[in-house]
């Protein structure tokens, strides 16, 4: 099971783009023009926030794909942010890899401009509209997705926090240090034109 940290609507279809997956997604996005679509013939199994049982159906449906061998990923904040930290993760998300004994690879997904910095421009957060996202992301002048594969955490016999919680601290970890390496990188550039 893939657990990624939420940015943009964009996220599943990078994913899908580098490894097929079956996505858990909220159920609202079933019913978006055009991405709704899409994501819905991409396989996505939604959960209906709210509802316990619906929850623990899709919750079987999950753990039902992973004994057949299907990647799964997961987005456990529930929520998007701007990509430069990482919110709780909801530790039921991790029931169906306790159940199944299935291996978590966390992965780390960040958005950048032209000088490899974080960009804001692929965030789809809060009372933002589908619109004014897609018009960030077009009217951006070069934008580049990166998604880091880290150590896998083995599921048999763990607890769904512990597992919520060291795949956050993991994601957290690495985008800290892309940040970082970026930070330098944009310090060393900028030493690098003074000396022209």
């Amino acid at each position: 099971m893939f657990v990624l940290n939420h940015v943009s609507w964009l996220d599943i279809f990078l994913l899908d783009a580098v490894l097929p997956v079956t996505f858990v997604a909220k159920s609202e996005i079933g019913d978006w023009p055009l991405v709704g679509t899409l994501v819905t013939h991409a396989g996505t199994l939604y959960i209906e926030r709210g509802s316990k049982s619906a929850a623990r159906r899709t919750s079987e449906r999950v753990a039902e794909a992973l004994r057949e061998q299907r990647p799964v990923a997961i987005f456990p904040e529930g929520t998007t942010s701007h990509g430069e930290s990482v919110q709780r993760f909801h530790a039921a998300l991790f029931q169906p890899a306790v159940d199944t004994a299935s291996t978590i690879v966390p992965v780390v997904l960040r958005y950048s401009d032209t000088n490899g910095r974080l960009t804001r421009a692929a965030s789809y957060v809060g009372d933002d509209s589908l619109i004014k996202s897609i018009w960030m992301i077009v009217s951006q002048r070069r934008m580049s997705a990166r998604l880091e594969f880290l150590g896998p955490i083995p599921a048999q016999g763990g607890d769904r926090r512990a597992l919520a919680e060291r795949s956050r601290a993991d994601i957290a970890a690495a985008l800290e240090a892309l940040g970082s390496t970026t930070a330098k990188r944009g310090q060393e550039d900028r030493a690098s034109l003074g000396k022209l």
